[in-house]
């Protein structure tokens, strides 16, 4: 039965026309259970407020529909752009799944989601299970065929707004990237550093001694799987507390030039919108920098003389016909040799 269609019983009677009249009454007020779906995008205080009204706004409208039960609430503080990265969304559609839920309610199309294709995948499938979203905004129903045309027009102006929002918003740090050295985006800490309170970045002691080892180690020899063999033995920890190091890892520390107190942004760029994959800045886009931005844990001396040392060791030589080959297996990670 769809989640709309009222259980019914007919009365028959004859009008003043003697014409005989069949009249379709619903025998009882049908029951539904209901969820609520609650979105903001941050956690910001504004918008959490924000959130905190949603809920009892929707608390109190489920409380006066006659056979309306009110069985879940799911809220978060999530992007609406990627459906996985919002694991109450995904609770809701199990749930959905389950048959625990008739009736959706959400504030809006852009609340219930950013991605147009997404969107219109989950409200096809609720759909055919008989579930009806109720957007309260727009006041549509999505279990009606003839609202498809509509939320797909919502959908495709939500996603857009966001897109346009997200464009305006890395314009405005680009611009102060360019025209003020001492643009936040500059003092991101990173393993060795912490904020030092004045919009600026300090030298975390501990963490500076093993980025100072790295380098020592690199420059005295070692490859990289050698460094991670000596940090392992030695039980340093990674900078996310693992007892592991990884070859990436090491990579990044050694090439990193915020160790020499440079501070730059746009090494990598967000490719598009929706997905948010990081993309290396190959010349796409101008890359901002800032020398003696912060202290600096190593020497620009000692710097170069690693790049110099990476791209001496490097062990891809492209040929004239496009193909590459390995110049030796001295420095490979895949070779059985030990080494130091």
């Amino acid at each position: 039965m769809s989640q709309l269609q009222l259980p019914s019983t007919t009365r028959t009677y004859y009008n003043a026309k003697g014409q005989k009249i069949t009249e379709i009454l619903p025998s009882k007020c049908p029951t539904y259970n209901v969820a609520v779906y609650c979105r903001v995008s941050t956690e910001h205080e504004a918008q959490q407020h924000s959130l905190t009204a949603q809920i009892d706004y929707f608390r109190k409208m489920v409380a006066t529909k006659t056979g309306w039960t009110l069985v879940g609430e799911y809220v978060e503080s999530k992007s609406g752009r990627d459906i996985d990265a919002r694991k109450e969304f995904k609770r809701m559609l199990e749930d959905c799944r389950a048959g625990k839920i008739d009736i959706v309610v959400t504030k809006s199309v852009s609340r219930f989601g950013r991605n147009v294709v997404d969107t219109l995948n989950v409200l096809r499938e609720l759909r055919g299970r008989g579930i009806d979203v109720y957007f309260e905004n727009e006041e549509i129903h999505s279990i009606s065929e003839d609202s498809e045309f509509y939320l797909t027009l919502l959908a495709c102006y939500a996603e857009a707004e966001n897109t346009s929002r997200s464009e305006n918003i890395k314009w405005g740090i680009r611009n102060q990237a360019e025209n003020n050295p001492n643009a936040l985006i500059y003092a991101r800490p990173c393993f060795g550093y912490r904020k030092d309170g004045h919009d600026g970045l300090e030298i975390v002691s501990e963490e500076a001694e093993i980025i100072r080892l790295i380098f020592k180690l690199y420059l005295s020899g070692f490859s990289i799987h050698g460094i991670r063999k000596e940090l392992n033995k030695r039980q340093i920890k990674t900078p996310t507390g693992k007892t592991v190091w990884s070859k990436r890892t090491l990579e990044h520390i050694l090439t990193n030039e915020k160790y020499i107190g440079t501070a730059m942004v746009y090494k990598t760029y967000c490719g598009d919108y929706l997905h948010k994959r990081r993309i290396t800045n190959r010349g796409e886009l101008r890359k901002c920098y800032v020398p003696e931005h912060h202290p600096a844990i190593i020497s620009k001396e000692d710097f170069e003389k690693v790049q110099a040392e990476i791209q001496r060791r490097s062990n891809i030589v492209r040929l004239k016909d496009g193909s590459v080959k390995r110049k030796t297996s001295h420095y490979s990670m895949k070779t059985k040799e030990t080494r130091r």
